[in-house]
């Protein structure tokens, strides 16, 4: 689900039709500039409608004056598992190894089931799918052989791993958990070489419209997993300025 909260300027028409109808996205006029709680307000109330109200905010603090759009994007899944965990069998005060030298003690769930698993020595990983309800839909579980992690895990690899997988009665122990997490978007895609968008001088996103820049890019995301099944909800927000060479 895309939403885009703009401040009014030239937009690509382009951009404008494949929002509306490849995305089915609507674009709200919001004024950044008169440092009210208007914009800061809408977008966040927008986030709750879209998560159901399992995210109450993507934004703390009023957008930059000088922004003049912003790309939010929200998803909300919610599913059981085909096969559930029986709530007696789960071991209330289990350990979990977050890093190689701390566990945290959190509930375990375990049940036998027959379900799609897979090793692989050379990763030094096993894989597990657990199926939700609805076809098509499932969540691969993916746990190192020891505290110390994974020998190595890229695309390539895990291609490997999921094609050692084989259906069959397995013994499993997962951790009912909760993760909720706002990663900095913005220095994570740095590192991964995506610069250019975020310069005023080099970046060229002229499919939306001219002269612009991404100033900043916030992402909050929420997991859990219990008994029944899953929950997720993501958010992420892109802000989008004028760039000076306009």
């Amino acid at each position: 689900m895309d939403f885009l909260f703009r401040e009014v300027f030239n937009i690509s028409r382009y951009y404008d039709y494949a929002l509306k109808y490849f995305y089915s996205s609507t674009l709200t006029e919001v004024d950044f500039r008169n440092g009210s709680t208007s914009a800061l307000n809408t977008i966040n109330s927008w986030v709750r409608q879209s998560t159901k109200g399992k995210i109450q905010a993507v934004l703390h603090k009023n957008p930059s004056h000088s922004t003049k759009s912003m790309i939010v994007n929200a998803i909300h899944f919610r599913s059981q598992w085909k096969w559930q965990f029986n709530p007696q069998s789960t071991e209330p005060n289990g350990f979990f190894y977050v890093t190689p030298h701390h566990r945290s003690q959190v509930p375990i769930m375990s049940g036998k089931m027959y379900v799609a698993l897979g090793r692989s020595p050379s990763i030094g990983a096993s894989i597990l799918n657990c199926l939700f309800v609805q076809p098509r839909i499932s969540m691969f579980l993916i746990l190192a052989n020891n505290a110390r992690g994974f020998i190595q895990l890229n695309a390539t690899s895990l291609k490997s791993l999921i094609g050692t997988m084989q259906k069959q009665d397995v013994n499993i122990r997962l951790p009912r958990f909760t993760i909720d997490m706002s990663p900095h978007l913005t220095g994570l895609l740095w590192t991964l070489g995506i610069k250019d968008i975020f310069s005023s001088i080099e970046a060229d996103l002229r499919g939306i419209s001219n002269g612009l820049f991404v100033s900043d890019m916030i992402h909050r995301a929420l997991i859990q997993v219990d008994e029944k099944g899953s929950l997720a909800n993501a958010v992420s927000a892109t802000l989008l300025e004028k760039s000076w060479k306009c």
